[in-house]
């Protein structure tokens, strides 16, 4: 499991699946936080996140808000929660969300496609396959990291802007400078997270789309921050 995956199943949920199970957007950010710290500690089967850190990550204000949402992702059957007396609750992902329950293949023309396995999901197409220039790109197997994630941000570079376009074409020259900036320095996880966010907007409801990317991607850096550091060993959590 890895956030790209996460991010997957959540648009099969939300997307090809027409949020059948009424998924709020308060229980969205909550799984998408939770799906943060469990990438941090490398996915393991629970987890036991200090509330101090969801409540950064979700920016809310209080603990009480947290134990509404997370009782209503419970009945929901998204996730697992044990509660534990002076110490940080256990956290688990249900099959809704790792994607158990689901297969991925490809197709003749090289499209992957992600389905359901219970007898009532349609199968769906998430994504395209990659272009050929960045196929070529990787399949030069470098070990240098720097060298990849160059190549992953090309690669997410052009779904990035079409989730994003009515942003782009409402900003002027130096705010299209400083989203590239952004754009270069935000992590893969965190720049498909804004794909997948950004590709569910309303944006003419926005006033002022282009301010409102900005700041939204200048959030997402500072959640990038916090979470370098605050990476810490699973074990350790608090009330």
């Amino acid at each position: 499991m890895d956030l790209n995956r996460y991010y997957n199943n959540m648009l099969r949920i939300l997307v090809k699946e027409q949020n059948l199970e009424g998924l709020t957007s308060q229980e969205i950010q909550l799984l998408d936080a939770l799906a943060k710290i469990a990438d941090m500690w490398r996915w393991p089967e629970e987890f036991k996140p200090r509330n101090t850190l969801i409540l950064t990550l979700t920016q809310w204000g209080s603990v009480s808000k947290v134990k509404r949402v997370r009782a209503s992702l419970v009945e929901k059957g998204f996730i697992f929660f044990k509660a534990r007396k002076r110490k940080a609750g256990i956290y688990s992902f249900t099959n809704k969300i790792t994607g158990n329950n689901t297969r991925t293949i490809k197709t003749k023309d090289n499209q992957e496609v992600s389905y359901s396995t219970s007898e009532n999901s349609k199968i769906v197409r998430l994504y395209e396959p990659q272009s050929e220039d960045v196929v070529e790109e990787r399949q030069l197997k470098r070990v240098d990291a720097e060298e990849q994630s160059k190549a992953d941000h090309l690669h997410y570079w052009r779904p990035f802007v079409e989730a994003v376009k009515p942003a782009i074409d409402d900003a002027d020259i130096a705010q299209q400078e400083s989203i590239r900036d952004m754009y270069r320095e935000l992590d893969i996880p965190f720049i498909t997270e804004l794909i997948y966010r950004f590709d569910r907007i309303d944006w003419t409801s926005k006033r002022a789309p282009a301010p409102y990317l900005i700041k939204s991607m200048m959030n997402e850096l500072k959640n990038q921050q916090t979470l370098k550091q605050t990476q810490v060993k699973p074990k350790l959590g608090d009330k």
